[in-house]
């Protein structure tokens, strides 16, 4: 007899635990930022793949087309199940619905800009670092480049001394 363990999938959890882990989702602000993590997702799949830069309107386009924000918010509902308790969710609600609660959600989307300023401003004060690592980077690059282009040279060179002479 072979005992067979598995994780819960999404179907196996049960309707109020869901139900309690999409409440949080709609208290805490995320159908209202929804619209901001499309720009985010957008701006960082471009800038890792710079050959779709120019279809940026495209894909954005095509991401609010296809990817809604009650499908993401499934997604992410399922994951909290995993790292919540239904009791755990609806104490989360619960102060999510008080005042303090609504002050909270609020200033999430804030904190998460005054963050990404924060952060975009102190990246900025290291521009000058990063180009002169950049710079030092390729100098090293192009110095073994001509290293190699000499040796090649050389014993090309020598080859070709070594046929004449024979």
């Amino acid at each position: 007899m072979s005992l067979c363990l598995s994780l819960p999938v999404a179907s196996q959890v049960n309707s109020a635990h869901q139900s309690a882990a999409l409440e949080m989702l709609r208290h805490s602000g995320f159908y209202e930022r929804f619209p901001q993590l499309h720009s985010v997702v957008v701006i960082s799949f471009v800038q890792s793949n710079p050959g779709y830069r120019v279809y940026a309107d495209l894909i954005e386009e095509l991401l609010a087309k296809h990817i809604t924000a009650d499908q993401i918010a499934e997604q992410t509902a399922d994951k909290l199940t995993e790292q919540f308790s239904l009791q755990e969710l609806n104490d989360i609600n619960a102060f999510l619905q008080s005042s303090s609660g609504h002050k909270f959600a609020e200033t999430l989307s804030l904190l998460s800009e005054y963050t990404a300023l924060s952060y975009t401003a102190e990246l900025k004060k290291l521009v000058p670092q990063i180009a002169a690592v950049i710079k030092t980077r390729r100098q090293a690059i192009n110095e073994e480049a001509h290293r190699k282009n000499r040796e090649e040279r050389l014993i090309h060179q020598e080859y070709l001394r070594s046929r004449r002479s024979q």
